[in-house]
């Protein structure tokens, strides 16, 4: 028999569901200005979505301004930097204030989930689930990084939605044309916010994929015409010049297949291995990622016992629904098998977001469930004294105000502590020290180096945006011939030496020991755990046998006061 669809009918609950998410939002709002961070992440991509944003926005190009060859760029799909760049237009130019888009993203994602859990859930759960997202902590930290995250989290919700109001196509064809004409425009619109989700991360294909199926299913073959001729063709348009501009390759040429994309001498996994990544990959979204998320505790028995009772009820809710599946149902599991095939060192609550709400609203469907039961069997004379599902609501908001209300206020008191120092006069507050010295290093190299000059350092699009020019990570190898050869290529004349624990004990400063007269530190530009280093000797090559990086000699003279403009990003720098 064809599935039918699966979405609660909406009884109201006495309260319009548009007021409560009106509420809804208001509160997150206030929340996320509260927890407001003006800190750049450390992670790269919000330099990169913000140099392809002022690429399009003063070129009118999608190109890698941060490289030296400044090649065309087909990695980050290009919506979010469009967005970003329609925010810089209108006067938001540095990621300080651009950080209030994301915010705007935020809020619309938190209305979308109300909306699709009220209509698959009904007002009760819709009212403690949308709670539980407007005050979750680690959602609220999600708010304050330009990064892709929370937008494709908003339109995936959005498309969850819409369709959750395709009618069966019987029963629209029964009502006449404007039932059909109803059916179709749902259909529309969800294929319309399918296709911004997958404009704005690759992370879309699985919902593109996952609506089709469920088309297909219910056999709806004029549905799936119209969702094919708005879903797919931006998509196909957007790979397609990829190709043909011979522009950098994707993630999913290599993503579920290294062992860690950051050593690439450890090789692929092997199939034992995979398995292994996989298993170990949900033990962490269950203990580590989805309690961060809904109570900011990302480590202990809290942690566990919240991401594990979650992660059950959630997979029992999402089971029980499976006699008449949403596109939600079968999307899902193609998505989390996407996710937990990637490296466990790229897993992270940013991945996990889009899911979030359906696993809250499993969840609690699966504890509403229990309570039912649970008063069915209660004496006589006690039901008649009590309304479970009261009861079980009142009990719902409390657990949902116990478990993420402190995470919020931690949230709140961490970001008012970062805004505070920033209008102080700290320009990179709240960041770990050798990051803070790395990050410092860029503003002071800005415009002193000779126009042109390019850069080796481990993360080139945060460098490019804090100093102005352009650069290339080093290579993850330890051979300083293989380090030469790749300055050479680049045209590089300076490194940036860190002391960041992770890829430069590996990569850079073995380097560094071997040959540390091919090198001398720029007078000016050395901070206690970030130095820049000019290469003096570009094949690598030099006449005594003197190693350790301590020999690292000084360069003769200063670094020139010369302004270079030439490849700067301005709307990355945070000026005094």
């Amino acid at each position: 028999m064809p599935p039918t669809r699966n979405a609660a009918p909406d009884t109201g609950g006495g309260i319009p569901a548009w007021t409560v998410a009106a509420v809804l939002v208001v509160l997150h709002l206030a929340l996320a200005l509260g927890a407001y961070d003006p800190s750049p992440y450390v992670g790269g991509d919000n330099a990169t979505y913000l140099a392809l944003a002022h690429s399009l926005l003063e070129r009118g190009t999608f190109v890698e301004l941060w490289d030296p060859a400044m090649r065309p760029q087909a990695l980050y799909p290009p919506l979010f930097p469009a967005v970003l760049a329609l925010g810089m237009w209108a006067g938001l130019r540095t990621y300080v204030t651009l950080k209030f888009v994301v915010m705007g993203f935020s809020a619309l994602g938190v209305l979308a989930s109300y909306l699709w859990m009220r209509r698959a859930g009904g007002p009760r759960l819709a009212l403690v689930g949308g709670l539980w997202l407007a005050i979750g902590p680690g959602l609220l930290n999600l708010t304050h990084w330009v990064l892709s995250d929370v937008p494709f989290w908003a339109f995936t919700t959005l498309a969850i939605w819409a369709f959750a109001h395709v009618p069966w196509k019987d029963a629209a064809d029964a009502d006449g044309g404007d039932g059909t004409r109803r059916r179709l425009a749902w259909i529309a619109a969800g294929a319309a916010a399918t296709a911004a989700a997958s404009l704005t991360r690759s992370a879309g294909l699985p919902l593109m994929l996952g609506a089709a199926v469920w088309l297909v299913m219910r056999r709806d073959w004029r549905g799936l015409l119209v969702y094919a001729a708005i879903a797919y063709p931006p998509w196909g348009l957007w790979t397609h010049r990829g190709s043909q501009a011979g522009a950098t390759g994707a993630a999913t040429a290599v993503f579920p297949w290294q062992v860690d994309p950051y050593r690439p001498e450890l090789g692929t996994v092997t199939g034992a291995a995979f398995l292994r990544r996989i298993v170990d990959n949900t033990v962490q979204y269950a203990a580590h990622h989805v309690p961060t998320l809904l109570t900011g505790e990302w480590t202990g028995r809290t942690a566990a016992i919240v991401g594990s009772v979650v992660g059950l009820l959630a997979l029992v809710g999402w089971a029980r629904r499976l006699r008449a599946p949403g596109v939600v149902e079968v999307w899902i599991p193609i998505y989390l098998g996407l996710i937990l095939a990637w490296p466990q060192n790229w897993s992270g609550e940013r991945l996990i977001l889009p899911v979030l709400p359906m696993l809250v609203l499993y969840a609690l469907d699966s504890a509403a469930a229990l309570a039912r039961g649970v008063g069915a069997r209660m004496p006589a004379r006690v039901r008649g004294h009590t309304s479970a599902p009261v009861w079980a609501m009142g009990a719902a908001c409390a657990g949902v105000l116990l478990l993420a209300v402190p995470g919020a206020v931690r949230e709140v008191r961490t970001g008012r502590e970062c805004t505070a120092r920033f209008h102080a006069g700290e320009k990179f507050p709240c960041m770990p020290g050798v990051w803070r010295d790395f990050f410092t290093l860029g503003t002071m190299v800005r415009g002193r180096l000779p126009a042109g000059a390019v850069v080796i350092a481990r993360k080139p699009t945060l460098w490019h945006m804090e100093s102005g020019y352009r650069s290339r990570v080093y290579p993850f190898s330890a051979q300083p011939d293989t380090f030469f050869r790749t300055a050479r290529e680049a045209g590089a004349v300076y490194v940036v030496e860190d002391h960041i624990m992770d890829l430069a004990p590996l990569y850079l400063h073995p380097v560094l020991a071997a040959r540390p007269r091919a090198f001398c530190e720029v007078p000016g530009m050395a901070l206690p755990r970030a130095r820049l280093l000019r290469i003096t000797a570009p094949s690598g090559i030099v006449g005594d046998s003197i190693t350790g990086e301590e020999n690292i000699p000084r360069c003769d003279g200063a670094a020139r006061p010369k302004s270079s403009r030439r490849g700067r990003l301005r709307i990355g720098h945070l000026a005094p």
